[in-house]
């Protein structure tokens, strides 16, 4: 198996794999992107001019042919990531079949992928909209540690980790809940709320992963205490060893707050998903002192409370689309205004900074497409 250390000092994936991959990399950054709506309908086609002679007017056939381009390059942008995550789930599904069945885990499939991601950071927020708004068709147990591995991506560039401690945290993430394996399906199918007993069987996951892990050798020791440690707590009031501050791993600091994001964001049995919003604000209530500040920090402006292409309703009443975030002021966003205040769709398009120009007008809540006025 080779070493993380030898695959990160490469600084790319193998040759072999980058051949199959050149046709997708060539991508606009997620910060072009962000300058274009990403419904094909607001991007001027040829039919679109065909339809008014003073839009073929204002946009001469040059410019009409770039927007075009660009909503090419977005689709093949959205199939790389898509091939991004696919690959991450078909790993955890591999290793997940081969941990069941007490085979030699091989994780050097896994290192390839956190690489690929980390070759993409500028798309890490496409990422992130995928995971929050994928439908829950999959199967949670294996898109969670795939899940996870996006939101501590984003905590890790908040957290200015270089090339090399953002592998080691997306290698992580990517095996922290390996122990779970060994837990028995029918508590992990129950549809209600776990009983003392079955949540005292479940705490013991953290020590199966540590022991599953500790089969890669003394180069993967740091996997095996992440799954260790991950439930622990900065103030000692975690699991199983009541570890307390600087006794904890920052990489199992880091996914364990996001474990707890992604839980609290998909539904469960006993209840329904959380928007990104109130997440945040459970994590805060509920976490107290269960986090170092810096990364409770750093959640809050990274893992945005109202994240790039969710929707908002205003103290106006009026409803609008997230389209761009400012990290100094994460609870004002700019906002793309969708139905006014009476619910009324809105025609024409109007944009509010919040941050700037809108002192008297906040948000008051998020909301699901599904609630939108009908």
């Amino acid at each position: 198996m080779p070493r993380l250390t030898d695959i990160i000092k490469q600084g790319k994936i193998p040759e072999k794999e980058k051949e199959k991959d050149d046709s997708s990399r060539e991508t606009i950054s997620f910060k072009d992107l962000s300058l274009f709506k990403k419904s094909s309908k607001d991007f001027i086609t040829p039919q679109d001019t065909d339809r008014d002679d003073s839009i073929n007017a204002q946009f001469p056939k040059e410019i009409e042919k770039a927007h075009v381009e660009v909503a090419l390059e977005e689709m093949g942008d959205a199939k790389n990531l898509d091939w991004l995550y696919k690959n991450a789930y078909s790993f955890v599904e591999d290793t997940v079949s081969i941990a069941t069945n007490g085979g030699v885990l091989r994780i050097d499939e896994g290192i390839k992928i956190i690489n690929q991601i980390v070759d993409n950071l500028d798309s890490i927020d496409s990422l992130y909209q995928k995971s929050i708004y994928t439908k829950e068709t999959v199967d949670l147990f294996l898109s969670h540690p795939v899940n996870v591995v996006i939101y501590a991506m984003k905590i890790g560039v908040g957290l200015k980790y270089d090339r090399e401690r953002l592998i080691k945290l997306g290698m992580g993430a990517l095996l922290y809940d390996i122990g779970m394996v060994r837990i028995p399906k029918e508590i992990l199918k129950v549809n209600r709320r776990l009983t003392e007993g079955e949540s005292e069987i479940v705490k013991k996951h953290t020590r199966y992963g540590y022991e599953i892990l500790l089969s890669l050798g003394e180069d993967y020791m740091w996997l095996a205490e992440i799954a260790l440690q991950h439930h622990e707590r900065e103030g000692g009031q975690g699991y199983p060893q009541g570890l307390k501050g600087d006794k904890i791993a920052e990489y199992a600091k880091v996914i364990g707050v996001v474990d707890i994001y992604d839980a609290l964001i998909h539904s469960r049995p006993h209840r329904k998903r959380f928007l990104p919003y109130q997440a945040v604000k459970e994590i805060i209530k509920s976490e107290k002192g269960g986090f170092h500040p810096k990364i409770m920090k750093v959640l809050l402006t990274h893992l945005s409370v109202f994240p790039l292409s969710s929707y908002v309703k205003l103290n106006s009443n009026a409803i609008g689309e997230v389209i761009a975030i400012s990290e100094n002021h994460p609870l004002r966003p700019t906002v793309q205004i969708l139905y006014d205040s009476q619910g009324k769709r809105v025609q024409e398009k109007k944009i509010i900074n919040l941050e700037d120009n809108n002192p008297l007008l906040y948000i008051i809540d998020s909301v699901f497409e599904e609630d939108f006025p009908v």
